[in-house]
């Protein structure tokens, strides 16, 4: 996050979801915010983003 991203003076291309930023993030299949706990690891993702760039979709 944020914090990160300050620690290692990339504050202005990383640390927040934004255009013209890096971005690392997971979209799942189900809200793992709304499930079960015990049921997380058959949760499956659905796209994947590394650096910005798409580099996964199911």
């Amino acid at each position: 996050m944020v914090n990160g991203a300050y620690a290692s003076f990339e504050e202005g291309i990383k640390g927040r979801l934004k255009p013209g930023q890096l971005a690392d993030l997971v979209v799942w299949e189900k809200d793992l915010m709304t499930i079960d706990p015990a049921s997380f690891m058959s949760v499956k993702p659905e796209r994947t983003m590394l650096g910005g760039r798409w580099v996964y979709k199911a």
